[in-house]
């Protein structure tokens, strides 16, 4: 049986937002006769004994994971190798599509049948207390990130490009496939009518680092379009963390000055940060203990993907 759309959904271990999820796959206003859903789990995880074959639901478990449940990209690949859909519609398990999230795209299709490619809205939902959390989010909603919890791609394009570039296992892999369309001549209108919303997550300091960690895939991505990426406001690292790298190394070489100085930067840095926004005493000095040691986290791995390798390996037909 073939199908209009394949919304395929990687996931890892959240079985709870998983399930919010698939019910609001369940009350879309397209007839469910029109698309399948794929759920590509990891190896082991929760969801795989609570969630089996439902309706038109299929949960995929590749036989062969060489990246052992860690790589979206993989999993998205995986997916779409399976899917039986023309368009490709891809969702996270974090998110809650909007009941005419795909009526909609479909409406959009049939008025422009030679588009390949659409991004929609990405809905933060805004919080009574606003928190920094919420702040850095607001970043999903804007036009041209090609956010994967809310993009189709059609199915004969996607294939000919592709795919999601496995160098790229779970950060900036839907900027590198946006910016691929995008190269092959291919436009990418934004449907406003196209909503998914991405409930705001948890305080999470400890994300300073994991982010930091990810740096090193910037310089993949400007290597791979520079032209793109020198156009855009990406950058490798933030000023802030050159500032920080060097408030460090002063309190080292002259310590009597460089810690009092980076004591008061953190300080008027964090009041910056938290201006107005609701935190916990917690939060905040998770945040301003870890500044420092993201600005070096990142500069670490920038480093480290100088002198790696960079390939880019496919999805097969």
């Amino acid at each position: 049986m073939s199908y209009f759309f394949s919304v395929i959904v990687p996931t890892h271990n959240r079985p709870r937002t998983l399930a919010l999820l698939l019910e609001s796959l369940s009350s879309q206003e397209l007839s469910s006769d029109m698309f399948e859903i794929l759920v590509i789990p990891s190896p082991r995880d929760l969801s795989l004994d609570k969630f089996n074959h439902i309706g038109n639901m299929r949960m995929l478990l590749p036989v062969k994971d060489p990246y052992n449940g860690t790589s979206a990209s993989f999993k998205r690949n995986y997916g779409a190798q399976n899917a039986k859909g023309t368009w490709f519609a891809f969702t996270d398990d974090d998110c809650l599509p909007d009941k005419a999230w795909l009526k909609n795209a479909f409406e959009y299709i049939q008025q422009n049948e030679k588009i390949c490619a659409i991004e929609g809205l990405v809905n933060v939902p805004k919080q009574e207390k606003l928190t920094l959390t919420y702040k850095g989010m607001l970043r999903l909603s804007k036009p041209g990130g090609f956010q994967t919890c809310n993009m189709f791609y059609r199915k004969e394009e996607f294939i000919k490009i592709g795919g999601f570039d496995l160098a790229f296992p779970y950060y900036l892999e839907d900027t590198d496939l946006g910016w691929s369309f995008l190269d092959a001549g291919h436009a990418i209108p934004f449907v406003e009518g196209c909503i998914v919303t991405h409930p705001v997550e948890p305080p999470n300091p400890k994300k300073l680092l994991t982010m930091a960690s990810r740096s090193g895939q910037h310089l993949r991505l400007r290597a791979k379009h520079r032209e793109r990426y020198a156009q855009s406001t990406m950058l490798p690292m933030r000023l802030s963390h050159w500032i920080y790298i060097g408030l460090t190394l002063s309190c080292f070489i002259i310590p009597l000055i460089g810690i009092p100085l980076t004591l008061l930067v953190l300080s008027l840095h964090m009041v910056k940060l938290f201006w107005k926004l609701s935190f916990t005493m917690k939060e905040l000095t998770l945040v301003f203990a870890l500044t420092p040691v993201a600005a070096w986290t990142s500069l670490f791995h920038l480093v480290k993907m100088l002198f790696s390798s960079q390939t880019r390996p496919t999805l097969s037909r």
